[in-house]
């Protein structure tokens, strides 16, 4: 059965309607699950997100992105620390800027095209997990469902709920807004390095106030993001990165205040408990380097889907959602880790060394920049750079001590 009536007990209820649920539900409703998903605002709605859709999460749709929703492609990206900028060019495009309200109102009308139930202003209450079923109280009433798929982001009540409170001090947090340039920002992302000066180099695992520019049409996202920093500090970093590109691109009067939002920065140990699993944001999977948690929230949710397919369809029994769980270990999760061990030297290096002089020899580290690349185009991962990095830091290192 496709097409599901409220009331009735779905095979599959999806928590929460960004990427991540929206492809989970997508993939349940086409592989011949009864399936429902409850959002609890109305799409489109604003989200606080860079916008960027990486070459590797292109892969991971299981369908074409239309142009329409394209902002912008992605064929170059720039480091900016101060008065320097070194701009990096790609041969070919890496990726897409996207506006997330069209590219989430997008995924949510390909699931409801492939039968999935699409419930708005319908927000998640209380779970409860019972011998055959999982009972949920929302907004939009009562409903039940043989496994439950949560897709709220790290902050939302039901994976709390299920496998516990996610830890803040794991969480960084993102500020973003939409500028109208006077002039065309071109093609290139910028990173500006703002809070990552140390006297010493520090293994803390943690995300150093830094900002960004995605290029729009006819203007740019403009943000930031750090742990552990106070609203005014970011508001005053977002101000510096504003008048950056004031200076650079020119702006017209007015923008879209996209607001703040939290960020994951560590997996969660459990993805699954009894008849539910855990995707994306939700589940902690976002790259502690680069904050980018699209691809994963893509692949978390198909992930998801296919279990839910082989336990519902082929009658593999719930311990069979373990499985879940070893597929996002032996991927993102190994990716994660890959770029969690980067991350201190990558973070906090340029505090140690010279940083014009780092990312001048980085650049000429034509080995490291086709790696860098090639996760971008999803032809690579994190675990890869890794090995790749260890045999060339120490020169890299010290060839950029000042």
């Amino acid at each position: 059965m496709i097409q599901g009536n409220q009331g009735s007990m779905y095979d599959v209820v999806v928590s929460g309607g960004g990427p991540a649920g929206a492809i989970a539900a997508y993939e349940c409703a086409r592989l011949g699950l009864d399936t429902v998903l409850l959002e609890k605002d109305v799409i489109p709605r604003k989200k606080c997100c860079a916008g960027g859709l990486l070459g590797r999460a292109v892969r991971s749709l299981p369908f074409e992105l239309p142009a329409s929703i394209v902002q912008k492609e992605i064929k170059g990206f720039a480091i900016e620390f101060g008065s320097y900028r070194k701009e990096f060019d790609f041969p070919n495009a890496v990726g897409y800027v996207l506006r997330r309200d069209d590219f989430d109102s997008y995924i949510i009308g390909k699931a409801r095209g492939a039968g999935a139930l699409i419930l708005q202003n319908a927000r998640t209450l209380h779970v409860e997990e019972v011998s055959d079923h999982v009972k949920l109280d929302s907004t939009a009433g009562r409903i039940d469902g043989r496994l439950l798929i949560v897709a709220e982001g790290v902050t939302g009540s039901t994976a709390r709920f299920l496998v516990g409170q996610y830890p803040r001090t794991s969480m960084a947090v993102g500020r973003a807004v939409n500028v109208t340039t006077e002039r065309d920002p071109g093609d290139k992302i910028a990173i500006h390095l703002v809070d990552t000066p140390t006297k010493r180099l520090r293994m803390k695992k943690d995300f150093p106030l830094n900002g960004w520019m995605f290029p729009h049409r006819r203007g740019a996202n403009i943000g930031v993001v750090g742990s552990g920093v106070s609203k005014n500090r970011i508001e005053a970093t977002l101000s510096m990165i504003r008048e950056k590109v004031r200076e650079r691109y020119g702006l017209m009067e007015g923008e879209e205040d996209l607001m703040a939002h939290p960020l994951p920065l560590v997996a969660r140990k459990v993805l699954h408990t009894r008849r539910s699993m855990i995707v994306g944001d939700a589940a902690g999977l976002v790259n502690p380097i680069t904050g980018e948690g699209m691809s994963y929230a893509l692949a978390s949710g198909r992930m998801a889907a296919h279990t839910a397919a082989e336990v519902i369809n082929e009658e593999k029994g719930l311990e069979h959602l373990a499985v879940y769980d070893s597929r996002c270990k032996t991927s993102i999760i190994r990716d994660i880790k890959a770029a969690m061990f980067l991350s201190p030297f990558l973070h906090r290096i340029v505090g140690v060394v010279d940083t014009r002089r780092f990312f001048d020899n980085f650049h000429r580290e034509g080995v490291l920049v086709r790696v860098c690349l090639d996760i971008a185009r999803g032809e690579e991962d994190w675990h890869s750079l890794l090995i790749k990095t260890i045999p060339r830091f120490p020169r890299l290192f010290f060839s950029s001590l000042g």
